[in-house]
């Protein structure tokens, strides 16, 4: 079990450790206070659009376009990457609905966590109808996808498997439409 997956699951656990995190990153500007919370929770949530729009078309045309031209090449690396970042960016869309941004990705997990799986009252009263919509299922998503996306990024080999970007897909769009019925319901 890596790091990161056991520190996540601690978070889950115990909601006292993920806001006991949460501040510590808070008063380390790692997570830091928004204004203006639905125009960036918006832009994240069309930010995870288009890169979900992008990884599909890529996907699409990778197998006639791309093994077209390029016949002994594969692409799904930079599909899975691009399907990460629309999990990404739908998690920086929830925080920014909470009133945060985050400087990274596992502080991003923390106030999603935090915010929306516990019930721990941080966010205003609109938002605890809703905090227990995003279930573990969704967080695991989440950290599956990063570390898909890092093996795609920071790995050598260029043969990624289409079996894990297809993984990365489901993920992707899973994460992405709970992300968007969780937004509307607080509108």
């Amino acid at each position: 079990m890596t790091f990161r997956r056991e520190k996540y699951e601690r978070w889950i656990e115990d909601a006292e450790e993920c806001k006991k995190y949460f501040e510590f990153i808070l008063k380390k500007n790692v997570i830091t206070k928004l204004e203006d919370s639905q125009t960036w929770s918006r832009r994240h949530l069309e930010k995870a659009n288009h890169n979900l729009d992008f990884a599909t078309l890529i996907n699409d045309v990778h197998q006639t376009i791309i093994r077209e031209r390029f016949s002994d090449k594969t692409f799904y690396d930079w599909i899975t990457i691009a399907y990460y970042y629309s999990i990404y960016h739908a998690a920086l869309a929830l925080l920014a609905e909470s009133g945060y941004k985050s400087k990274s990705h596992m502080a991003t997990l923390c106030g999603v966590i935090l915010h929306y799986y516990h019930n721990d009252k941080v966010l205003e009263k609109k938002h605890i109808v809703i905090l227990k919509k995003i279930n573990k299922e969704n967080i695991d998503q989440f950290i599956e996808a990063q570390s898909l996306r890092e093996r795609a990024s920071y790995g050598v080999s260029v043969s990624f498997e289409e079996r894990l970007s297809a993984i990365a897909k489901k993920d992707a769009i899973d994460f992405v439409e709970k992300s968007k019925e969780i937004l509307e319901r607080v509108k």
